[in-house]
């Protein structure tokens, strides 16, 4: 288009784009007074939700009816009942937009001044929302300064984050956290006698040697009074929940488990009437089963914070106990760090692997014994660095283990043990169709009608590509039946709903399982084993799992179990058992002995006349 056929508003625009921002902004200054007429307005607030006042200032959010210019020298008057409010825009007001178009919704984060109001920052509703993090009107304002601080790219940088990827609820931390020295001296001071006198002594103690200790020294003293003095332990705020509600809250976390869920309830309701709220309970299961998932699912029936410890891959009590203050690096353990970030200790400690631990520690003793004392009647954890204990009684500690044959007696009898049984195959299928399916299909961005997978087809997946028995391999097989099914949408072009049946599953996994696999040789051969045999490699399995079982010992656990798991009729071989040709195979390889291998011939050839699999038939050679 030729220029001399643009209108004037046309060959404005035109001008404009050709320009550069510095040069947009000093027009945008000269004229956008004579370009629109800005009059003040009474914007009408109806409802609270509309206008939030703390102590620090005001923020009123509101949708626009019409074109909204800012600069500096405007006022914005909103009715709210009776009450009228001037915000003030001034110089230093940080404007997301010079111009805000109608039908959007702004949000105007304004200060009290005296008796005048005016703003601090005038954005619209999606930069509004960056800083949601941010609680009080104070922090909202320092962080919105902060933000426009920073460069461009920097800005860019955080937005990017924020724009992309999952939202994740805020982690529970302590919103109260003292650290200069008045503050702490004060708080010991107010709430001394919330302290045993053994306490007492230990932190005045510190306070003393804050007095005379070396630089260094001190520091680490004043350090060990943040932790100690920062960690409530005395909060316990009252269960409001019947153990109905708690069961049906439990029932959205966990598939079936009745008895478990009920041994979780009783002891949720007992500790509802007792002044100690804390309680200790140890799950007993094979890996898969969801021990880490009843964790998670106890923290939010409770609505309380879940930090879990890995004591299996703990290597000395150091990471459980802390080390001596005296040393330059030292600090304190594992424990008092959790209880540190949420500023109480009333919360769930995840005690993961607490069977594996005993081997685990290489010096100090054994990593499990540091919780003796805090899940006795005494209620206490002691850490070293610390120099004193912290009270526990307020705390919930669930520990996992795979067997409780590694753990003392003295240890098992300070828990409520919780043995947790094997999902049976249709638990599976259950389990994959109501929780695993729809959570992979959600983090692949596909909905629950664009793939279909039919319950013979988990089932097949459950039969011969699973080694655990609880659900991780079959979501880890889930999310491969998955991903092969983007592929192929990405491969022809169009996304179109798919049903994944058992062809489809062997074609997506069955390259990639290790058909020797003893467990996979048994689970896809299951029908074929005496209840006995199948028993014994059941228990074969079971001990292999054991990270601290003895190399001689696991070697020779391996080569039983690979013998016991190919005692099967591999097609129709027992059909046509060859008395005559067994004879002569073992005969070229053995010497001698002839009545023992002519009856072992006989054995198996009256086996396949009888039509009966290998594993029926058991010699002793002796």
């Amino acid at each position: 288009m030729k220029k001399s056929a643009l209108t004037k508003k046309e060959r404005f625009i035109d001008i404009i784009h050709s320009l550069s921002d510095e040069k947009v902004d000093t027009v945008f200054e000269l004229i956008a007074d004579e370009l629109i007429a800005f009059e003040n307005e009474k914007i009408s607030i109806k409802n609270n939700e509309q206008l939030q006042l703390d102590d620090s200032g005001l923020i009123i959010h509101y949708n626009l009816n019409k074109d909204l210019p800012l600069k500096a020298g405007h006022n914005l008057d909103f009715k709210y009942g009776d009450v009228t409010i001037t915000v003030e825009i001034k110089t230093n007001t940080i404007l997301s937009s010079r111009c805000f178009l109608k039908g959007e919704s702004i949000t105007i984060i304004a200060r009290f001044d005296g008796s005048v109001c005016f703003a601090e920052a005038v954005l619209s509703s999606e930069v509004y929302q960056m800083f949601d993090t941010f609680k009080t009107t104070e922090e909202k304002i320092c962080a919105v300064k902060k933000y426009n601080s920073m460069s461009e790219k920097v800005r860019e940088s955080i937005s990017s984050q924020m724009c992309s990827g999952n939202k994740f609820p805020t982690a529970n931390s302590s919103d109260v956290r003292l650290t200069s020295e008045e503050d702490l001296r004060f708080k010991f001071d107010m709430c001394k006698n919330t302290y045993t006198p053994q306490q007492q002594r230990d932190i005045e103690n510190i306070f003393e040697e804050t007095k005379c200790l070396s630089s260094s020294n001190k520091s680490r003293a004043w350090r060990r009074l943040t932790y100690i003095l920062n960690i409530n332990q005395t909060a316990s705020p009252d269960i409001n929940m019947t153990k109905e509600e708690i069961i049906s809250k439990l029932d959205k976390c966990l598939h079936k488990h009745d008895k478990l869920k009920e041994k979780l309830t009783e002891a949720i309701i007992a500790s509802k009437y007792s002044d100690k709220k804390g309680f200790a309970i140890l799950l007993v299961g094979t890996p898969g089963v969801g021990k880490t998932t009843i964790m998670k699912a106890v923290a939010n029936v409770l609505d309380l914070p879940l930090f879990v410890i890995p004591l299996g891959s703990a290597t000395s009590m150091v990471d459980v106990l802390g080390d001596a203050p005296q040393y330059d690096a030292s600090d304190c353990g594992q424990p008092v760090k959790c209880w540190y970030k949420v500023g109480t200790t009333r919360m769930v400690m995840g005690l993961d692997e607490f069977d594996k631990s005993y081997e685990a520690a290489k010096e100090g003793g054994k990593v499990s014994k540091a919780f003796n004392d805090c899940l006795s009647d005494e209620h206490f954890f002691s850490d070293a660095f610390l120099g004193t204990y912290i009270n526990t009684e307020n705390t919930i500690f669930i520990a996992t283990a795979n067997s409780t044959d590694t753990i003392p007696q003295n240890l098992l009898n300070r828990f409520t043990v919780i043995n947790i049984d094997d999902y049976s195959e249709e638990d599976k299928v259950e389990i994959a169709q109501k929780y695993i399916l729809p959570s992979v299909l959600k983090n692949f961005g596909v909905n629950e009608e664009e793939i279909i997978v039919n319950n013979e087809a988990i089932k097949h997946i459950v039969q011969s590509f699973c080694e655990d028995d609880g659900a991780r391999d079959l979501k880890k097989n889930m999310e491969s039946i998955v991903r092969k099914v983007l592929s192929l949408w990405d491969s022809n072009g169009k996304r179109e709903q798919i049903t994944v049946d058992k062809p489809f599953v062997d074609k997506t996994l069955e390259n990639f399982i290790d058909k020797r696999s003893p467990t996979i040789i048994y689970r896809r051969n299951k029908s074929l084993y005496s209840y006995e045999l199948s028993e014994e490699i059941k228990d074969l399995i079971a001990k292999l799992k054991q990270e601290n079982l003895d190399g001689e010992l696991r070697e020779k656990y391996e080569k039983k179990l690979n013998y016991l798991v190919n005692l099967i009729p591999v097609g129709n071989a027992f059909s046509h058992f060859d008395k005559e040709n067994f004879y002569n195979e073992v005969n070229a390889t053995h010497y001698g002995m002839e009545h023992v291998k002519r009856e072992v011939a006989q054995i198996f050839n009256i086996s396949a006349l009888n039509d009966k699999p290998l594993s029926a038939t058991r010699l002793l050679l002796v």
